[in-house]
């Protein structure tokens, strides 16, 4: 994350014309309010503002080894895992887009 955040600094560094930069941050910001506000990639319609931020994150909260059978806490693990994947994924893409 601190990786995006230095290269979104260095947009407003560079002497590109400003309805590029617009788009570049408009773009930027659409794709980080979808890692926040959804839990399924950018091809399927995913509504989950009402849950709140990261519901996918959100599932596996206060789930534990020892207060679950271990077939559920291995599948809440695996999915945990998919949704970190997902987001340095998605984080990853966002700074190879504003490096080209």
């Amino acid at each position: 994350m601190d990786e995006l955040k230095q290269k979104i600094d260095n947009i407003g560094k560079l002497k590109i014309p400003e309805d590029v930069s617009d788009k570049i941050f408009k773009t930027i910001a659409g794709r980080l309010c979808r890692i926040k506000y959804s839990s399924g990639d950018r091809y399927d319609y995913d509504n989950t503002f009402g849950i709140g931020t990261y519901p996918g994150i959100r599932l596996v909260k206060n789930v534990y080894r020892d207060q679950t059978t271990p077939e559920r806490f291995l599948f809440i693990e695996t999915y945990f895992k998919r949704q970190k994947n997902r987001i340095k994924s998605e984080i990853k893409d966002l700074c190879e887009m504003i490096d080209n």
